[in-house]
């Protein structure tokens, strides 16, 4: 069995791109990651745990570091990932296409590109798989968090049917970075991709490049307007099919639609 820890960057809307990425890895690995995680983030300068975003600022564990000890204490952490993690995945979508195909379209509770990234990610995981010729199942363990938990259950429980996922996925999880170490490493990574893509005009960074320099090749995947209108397409077929079962017009089953704007 392998597992693949994920975590999402630029979910509040406000960044050109939003993020979901993650490391895939045998279960053995990901049992000695722990210790030698821990180990880097107790040398000193020591910290309890990483945010790459703390990192980034020099705030909350990172106060008082220099440049340079932040810089060491990343690629001390990068060295672990290189070590226990098989293959860095991610897949992105810009804010701007979400906002012009997808926002209007959908109630609040789906309201949010996490929704459509979220499938596309754990797809992408299970297709590399098989095109290397795998056949381990993955357990996924999403970084947790209360707006996209419950919605991303329910989503799971629907797309488990879909073939290219059958005896695939041993389940999904959302837990607290704090106490599934892999979790941080997602963290990091997602940061530099959402980083890397936001700020073109930014020189590539290095830890960009190390956090995707595993022993398989990174893979990625954009979420294009054809993919998210297709997405859009599917939900309300689904809600015409649902109207048509209670025997409704289809405005009484999108209800959102009536205020112009998302709404449940």
């Amino acid at each position: 069995m392998l597992r693949a820890f994920v975590d999402d960057s630029g979910s509040g809307g406000d960044s050109p791109w939003f993020v979901l990425a993650g490391y895939l890895g045998t279960v053995a690995d990901w049992d000695a990651f722990d210790s030698e995680w821990q180990e880097v983030l107790c040398a000193e300068p020591r910290i309890e745990y990483f945010k790459m975003k703390q990192a980034e600022r020099l705030r909350d564990q990172f106060e008082g570091f220099t440049p340079e000890q932040r810089d060491a204490k990343i690629n001390a952490l990068i060295d672990v990932i290189l070590k226990r993690a098989r293959q860095a995945v991610y897949v992105r979508a810009k804010q701007k296409d979400y906002d012009e195909i997808v926002k209007t379209q959908v109630p609040e509770m789906w309201d949010n590109a996490y929704f459509f990234l979220f499938p596309a990610f754990v797809t992408c995981c299970t297709s590399l798989e098989k095109w290397f010729g795998n056949s381990e199942p993955i357990h996924f363990v999403f970084d947790s968090h209360e707006r996209f938990e419950n919605p991303s259950k329910q989503l799971y429980n629907q797309i488990l049917g879909a073939p290219v996922l059958a005896g695939r996925i041993v389940n999904v999880d959302y837990e607290d970075d704090k106490q599934f170490l892999p979790l941080q490493a997602a963290d990091l990574l997602a940061w530099q991709v959402r980083r890397a893509f936001s700020f073109p005009q930014e020189k590539r960074r290095a830890h960009y490049d190390r956090a995707n320099s595993c022993a398989w090749p990174p893979y990625s995947y954009i979420l294009s307007r054809q993919d998210l209108q297709q997405g859009v397409d599917l939900m309300e077929q689904r809600a015409r099919d649902y109207a048509q079962s209670l025997g409704v017009p289809l405005s009484a089953v999108q209800p959102w639609k009536n205020k112009g704007k998302g709404g449940q």
